[in-house]
């Protein structure tokens, strides 16, 4: 009995130290303190809509080209007696300068040969024309003779018929006077033979006068100058090279005019398409109008580090005759009516061929586009709005991607000018959902 009171002692003693324990822990303690209520709805960022958008950029890379490249050949066939120093790749030359010279000497011969023929021609031209003057007034005087002869005959038969004269005299006058007839008429048939004479002598010194003619432009041919203004291309022929009619001499590229080769998308010609009445006046076209480029304003910008150099360009034609079927995009070129630069201290001074640069043709679209930022629309397409402390969703279709922005069609997003657009990402949101609006700076 003593052992259970006393285990009974020792347990009332650990419980009384327990609660004594409890009660002082208790006592240091401090009080709570009081705290408000966290706020649940979410705090986004909002940008009012801006205005319609009424013109927007079409940007594509190209590459500059030259418009037309010519290959000078040679006409006629000899050595290459001389080359101008300017005559080399890479050089500019105005047009008429001389490049090349083909030895002329053969040439020159010919032409000396057919001036020679051709004075001749001329020679034999003027004999025909004394000839049939000569011929003319011995007609005459066969004429005359023929008369003399017919009346002697006439004489002769009387003095016969009352034979006061021989036969034989009469027979001798009668052969004389055959004999003038026969004179009489050789020649008239020589007379009706120089016409024919004259057109042959005329036509063969029309032909000399031709063949000097040519032979006096391959002369000319000899000397081999620049046909237009621009940069020496490639000059595969030398000097002391013999050079046969069609051997290449020379490629000069025309810098008058400079051609950027690039490639629109299918969507990009449908906004072209779509402005095509308002910009057709800015170059006709000439052939059907299905078959042609829409006509559209042009800018070519060249990047040189942070620098941009700008030349005014117009889109001018289809390059081929259809899509790419590689790339399914249009191949395009861009005219640059004037590709040197007047003050071209700071910069290139003209569009070279190889530069890759930008295009960007203006488009003003005839529909109402609204700018939606890119930070406002969410990954599947929604864009959210703020109304009076409430979310609203709208679900747009991009018509066109900017580099900061989409455009939308004002009829079919739901969206006008003015509205909050919400610039924060939120994880979720819904029609009527309640959040609290801070204007983005």
């Amino acid at each position: 009995m003593r052992r259970f009171f006393e285990r009974l002692a020792v347990g009332t003693a650990i419980l009384g130290v327990g609660i004594g324990a409890f009660i002082w822990l208790s006592s240091m303690k401090a009080a709570p303190v009081l705290q408000k209520v966290r706020e649940t709805r979410p705090l986004v960022e909002t940008q009012p809509l801006a205005e319609r958008r009424s013109e927007f950029d079409i940007r594509v890379d190209g590459t500059v080209v030259p418009q037309r490249e010519i290959v000078v050949a040679a006409e006629v066939s000899g050595e290459i007696v001389a080359k101008a120093p300017v005559c080399r790749a890479g050089n500019y030359v105005e047009a008429g300068t001389p490049l090349l010279e083909i030895d002329p000497r053969r040439l020159e011969l010919d032409v000396e040969r057919l001036q020679s023929l051709v004075s001749q021609a001329e020679v034999d031209l003027q004999r025909i024309g004394v000839e049939q003057q000569s011929v003319t007034a011995l007609i005459e005087i066969a004429e005359r003779e023929l008369d003399l002869k017919q009346r002697e005959l006439q004489r002769i038969t009387g003095l016969f018929e009352r034979s006061a004269a021989a036969a034989g005299e009469r027979d001798r006058t009668e052969a004389e006077l055959l004999q003038a007839s026969t004179t009489l008429q050789q020649l008239r048939n020589q007379r009706d033979l120089f016409p024919s004479q004259q057109a042959r002598a005329e036509a063969e010194l029309r032909l000399k006068r031709a063949e000097l003619a040519t032979a006096e432009i391959d002369l000319g041919k000899a000397e081999i100058r620049a046909p237009i203004s621009g940069v020496i291309v490639e000059t595969p022929a030398e000097f002391r090279q013999y050079v046969t009619p069609a051997t290449p001499l020379l490629k000069i590229e025309d810098t008058s005019v400079a051609e950027v080769s690039c490639n629109l998308r299918v969507d990009d010609l449908s906004w072209l398409w779509r402005c095509a009445g308002e910009s057709a006046s800015l170059h006709p076209t000439q052939g059907e109008p299905c078959y042609e480029v829409p006509p559209a304003a042009a800018t070519v910008v060249y990047r040189m580090g942070a620098r941009e150099f700008e030349w005014p360009g117009r889109l001018a034609r289809y390059e081929g005759s259809g899509i790419d079927t590689k790339t399914r995009t249009v191949p395009c070129r861009v005219v640059v009516d004037e590709p040197r630069r007047l003050q071209a201290g700071d910069g290139p001074p003209a569009l070279v061929r190889g530069m890759f640069v930008e295009v960007k043709l203006r488009v003003k679209p005839d529909e109402q586009l609204l700018e939606v930022p890119h930070e406002a629309v969410r990954p599947n397409g929604e864009v959210f709005t703020v109304d009076d402390g409430r979310l609203s969703v709208h679900q747009i279709e991009a018509a066109r991607v900017l580099s900061d922005a989409l455009l939308v069609r004002a009829e079919t997003s739901g969206l006008q000018v003015g509205d909050k657009l919400v610039m924060t990402p939120l994880a979720a949101g819904f029609d009527g959902m309640e959040v609290r609006e801070q204007t983005a700076p």
